[in-house]
């Protein structure tokens, strides 16, 4: 699994989780420049038949009405994904 992402809160990095069928697959560390991660799925994963997927913010979550100061929106966000690409090794 390829994910280009970054972080929505600008004022600090956010480390996301990724988690595949409730087994953790990988921790990364975004900030708030586009970057490409990376992720196994294990085989097994793949073969229970369905794939879920769970991106979980471990720091701060911020609003465009905070981090602007200009929106209405309240929405607390913690990251920006951009694309996404689950394939064959």
């Amino acid at each position: 699994m390829t994910i280009q992402a970054k972080a929505y809160n600008s004022m600090s990095s956010q480390q996301v989780e990724v988690w595949g069928n409730g087994e953790l697959l990988d921790t990364w560390e975004m900030s708030s420049k586009s970057q490409l991660f990376k992720a196994v799925v294990p085989a097994s994963l793949i073969e229970q038949g369905f794939l879920l997927i769970n991106f979980i913010v471990l720091g701060s979550l911020v609003s465009p009405e905070v981090r602007t100061g200009k929106s209405k929106d309240k929405r607390k966000l913690g990251i920006g994904l951009i694309d996404f690409t689950l394939s064959r090794l």
